[in-house]
């Protein structure tokens, strides 16, 4: 059921974490390495709902997930566009974050990859904001428009500029050359948006 964004109480989870189109042979993969690792006693506290969110459950309009159609069973791991995009819309979340999305619903509310989303500063307990950058190929608001693999490859794997920015550097550090060539490709073949976003960190202020 986590496929589809379901929790085990079988209520609907907002699919802020969008692995539902995942090919059945990574979900498995991941499933024999969480159930191989050594159990640590931890207690989890559960989640307060704010009134909002109560009202959303209660009126049933978080709805689970829907996978694309066919799900795949599995693809092959190559450094093309292809596998790019599957690592950039189903593993690594590149669409969650670098697509402008309702904060209180999830929903998709701007061209995909053309960034726009917003956290912070109230739902970043320091304070920042940071809004994330435009990965389309736009030669004047593309943000990585005049990168090359290189760059690209290098920049994943140098980590954080700012101590507080919510991308998780660290996941993509971990990825080979293969990974991130795939996603690169993939970045690059992307129709071209204009989605001018001027600043990506801002400080809090003292």
């Amino acid at each position: 059921m986590r496929r589809n964004n379901v929790r085990p109480n079988g209520m609907a989870a907002i699919d802020f974490m969008p692995f539902i189109n995942m090919t059945d042979e990574d979900i498995h993969a991941i499933i024999a390495y969480l159930r191989s690792t050594e159990p640590v006693k931890s207690e989890v506290i559960n989640t307060e709902y704010s009134f909002m969110g109560k009202a959303l459950l209660a009126l049933e309009l978080i709805k689970p997930g829907v996978p694309d159609e066919p799900i795949r069973g599995k693809i092959t791991k190559a450094a093309t566009a292809e596998y790019g995009e599957y690592l950039a819309y189903a593993v690594a979340n590149c669409r969650g974050c670098h697509t402008d999305r309702d904060m209180k619903t999830g929903k998709y509310i701007g061209t995909d990859y053309a960034g726009g989303l917003k956290f912070g500063p109230d739902n970043l307990s320091n304070g920042w904001e940071f809004t994330t950058p435009n990965l389309t190929d736009d030669p004047e608001t593309g943000h990585i428009t005049e990168w090359t693999e290189e760059m690209f490859i290098q920049r994943m794997r140098a980590g954080r500029v700012y101590e507080y920015s919510p991308m998780p550097w660290a996941a993509y550090a971990g990825m080979d050359e293969t990974e991130l060539t795939a996603i690169y490709l993939y970045l690059k073949s992307l129709e071209p948006v204009a989605n001018n976003i001027e600043t990506t960190a801002v400080a809090p202020e003292d």
